[in-house]
């Protein structure tokens, strides 16, 4: 696995995908409010602040009211952070909604460390403070995929566990991918971020499509939705590299594809 963006010789395409599970929250430390962040893997904390989020990526955070009080219009809610090296940027309510609204943050980090964010009803100054809660960064220091496969002639995706070093699979398997962020002590990040796909031999893997329905007429194309696939077409060794495109943080993985086995 590696830790740095490098280009690739042979990689022909390269398809952007929304890598998108489990909600990990918390209530605030005023107990109004409740933090939830969704991920397209499984986390295992109980508590948001018990996990950490990835650095140099865009994490969305959303907020619902744990006990509502009639004196604030939660719907004005800003959130801000009063520590260098983080960013948050508040939602806004349409018009039409009521203080029943809450509108959730996004929050960046630069750099590791821990940042309260607070959250008040209106601008930061002079106005009243509805709730905070305190967020943990570390820096990526991997990507994992997790791979799922579907062989040749096979009805299901199961997940494909490393071999050592490698993910071994039948020339003909489709295979979808989940990208999970890493810390230093090989412990998952909560982060849901965009990737790049790229194979070192491009012959080897072609790109798939999910049909989601056939139009009527003829000359028509079809539509083609759904998440990002592959078929490993060409037995030997190829390299996968991950890319997170915010960060530019990207990683390895070797796969070895051997002969079909028919049913």
């Amino acid at each position: 696995m590696g830790t740095m963006t490098r280009p690739l010789f042979a990689a022909l395409f390269a398809l952007i995908v929304a890598c998108g599970g489990d909600s990990t929250s918390t209530a605030g430390d005023l107990g109004n409010l409740v933090f939830s962040f969704y991920s397209d893997y499984e986390m295992g904390t109980v508590s948001l602040t018990d996990a950490s989020f990835a650095t140099g990526v865009t994490h969305h955070i959303s907020v619902r009211i744990k006990e509502y009080r009639q004196t604030i219009n939660y719907s004005l809610t800003h959130y801000f952070v009063d520590a260098a090296g983080f960013t948050v940027t508040s939602d806004t309510c349409p018009d039409h909604y009521d203080t029943a609204c809450i509108p959730g943050f996004s929050i960046k980090a630069t750099k590791a460390g821990t940042v309260t964010v607070k959250a008040f009803e209106g601008e930061h100054d002079g106005s009243t403070l509805i709730d905070s809660v305190t967020l943990t960064f570390k820096e990526m220091a991997d990507i994992e995929p997790i791979v799922k496969g579907r062989g040749p002639w096979e009805a299901v995706f199961d997940q494909i566990e490393p071999e050592e070093d490698r993910f071994v699979v039948e020339k003909g398997t489709q295979v979808i991918f989940v990208p999970v962020p890493l810390d230093g002590a090989g412990k998952r990040l909560l982060a849901n971020f965009d990737c790049s796909y790229t194979f070192d031999d491009d012959t080897m893997v072609v790109p798939g499509r999910n049909v989601d329905s056939t139009p009527y007429e003829d000359d028509s194309e079809w539509w083609l939705v759904g998440p990002a696939n592959f078929y490993f077409v060409e037995e030997g060794e190829v390299t996968l590299t991950v890319t997170e495109t915010e960060s530019g943080f990207s990683s390895e993985a070797l796969f070895e594809v051997v002969p079909m086995t028919l049913p």
